[in-house]
């Protein structure tokens, strides 16, 4: 094994999809896709995007014949909601509100879980970017999190 954030980025889409198959959460209106399913026009999607993570040499440690390797990944999950463009002029602020709700429903997720990615894991939100489009028929809102695992694996 060379990098524990492959196996992060699946744990974390696992969850959210058992999640969402729950009753009654804002992940339930969602399609959670470990990837971008590559289709506009789907409501809400939460996907997952890049990784991104750094192995630091003085972070190693050696047990036994083994290395134990600490490992700090950035995982991109996007929330992208899409509805008609209602006539009032609030659909940007409609949209943010659903993409709110479900960033809420995954923070909770990490808060009530921080071992989420795995054994020796931590899992947070380290950052992200929100941003809206409008046409003439729908509102595009994305709430994107940098989620961050710090893990420690053997090599």
């Amino acid at each position: 094994m060379t990098t524990n954030s492959y196996a992060a980025k699946r744990a974390i889409f696992d969850r959210m999809r058992e999640r969402s198959h729950l009753p009654g959460n804002a992940l339930s209106d969602a399609l959670v896709s470990y990837s971008d399913p590559g289709r506009l026009g789907q409501g809400h999607t939460v996907y997952g995007g890049g990784i991104v993570f750094d192995q630091p040499e003085e972070d190693e440690a050696v047990d036994g014949r083994d290395i134990l390797t600490h490992e700090r990944a950035t995982i991109g999950v996007h929330i992208r909601i899409e509805i008609p463009t209602p006539e009032d002029g609030r659909g940007c602020e409609v949209s943010d509100l659903i993409a709110e709700a479900i960033g809420e429903e995954i923070g909770a997720l990490f808060r009530t879980d921080r071992n989420l990615a795995g054994g020796g894991s931590t899992t947070r939100i380290v950052g992200g970017q929100c941003d809206q489009g409008v046409t003439d028929t729908t509102v595009t809102s994305t709430l994107t999190y940098y989620v961050g695992v710090e893990s420690d694996f053997k090599q």
